[in-house]
């Protein structure tokens, strides 16, 4: 057991650093793609938003003759 300790304590020291850098490059890929997935979930609402308010600022008549493939 305090062979394996020893064992341990000298891998862990040895790729300490590097352990940390790629802890802290996965952090930051996280952190990129949580900023792509709220920007895309921002630019969906906002599209979604808008097609709304056209819809409700066409007339009723003009806006039940609009289809899915003219917006």
């Amino acid at each position: 057991l305090y062979t394996l300790l020893l064992i341990y304590f000298f891998i862990f020291t040895k790729y300490k650093n590097k352990l940390a850098v790629m802890y802290k490059e996965n952090i930051l890929k996280k952190l990129k793609a949580s900023k792509i997935t709220i920007l895309k979930r921002t630019v969906l609402i906002a599209v979604v938003v808008l097609i709304l308010v056209s819809l409700l600022v066409v007339s009723p008549k003009k806006a039940s003759a609009i289809t899915l493939k003219e917006l």
